[in-house]
């Protein structure tokens, strides 16, 4: 916590969650966003892989939460998850929140109000997911 003195008499505390997040599947994207080094279509020399293990996921929370972060978020590349990363990104949010008991967050592209369901009651806490714009912004 960081006090702030205002005037003489008064403080106002802040708070700050501190966040972890795991690059749970990396590259393979097959968007052309010009701004984004996830994309296939771009040389940007980053490691690609297909999603990590639940075993990884769980290694990593158990990491953030002994370095002090009080957030776990999951992220992975490209526009949208299959049925069966779904289902196994929200396994591990479930056993991430019962073994570790650190909050989770996740941004796994765009996803049906069915994933969503999955991931809220599997624990997941905040997600972050993308907003389809114009072609025209994402040529710049």
């Amino acid at each position: 916590m960081i006090a702030c003195a205002i005037g003489q008499e008064e403080a106002l505390i802040l708070s700050v969650e501190l966040c972890s997040i795991m690059n749970a599947k990396s590259g393979l994207c097959a968007e052309n966003c010009k701004f984004c080094a996830q994309s296939g279509h771009h040389k940007t020399g980053i490691v690609s892989y297909p999603l990590k293990s639940k075993k990884e996921m769980l290694e990593q929370a158990q990491r953030a939460k002994e370095i002090g972060a009080h957030r776990f978020d999951i992220v992975t590349s490209g526009n949208a998850l299959k049925a069966d990363e779904i289902k196994m990104i929200a396994e591990a949010i479930a056993e991430i929140r019962k073994k570790i008991g650190i909050k989770m967050c996740a941004s796994l592209g765009s996803m049906d109000e069915k994933s969503f369901v999955i991931l809220k009651k599997a624990g997941l806490g905040s997600i972050t997911t993308i907003l389809k714009h114009r072609r025209a912004i994402f040529q710049r």
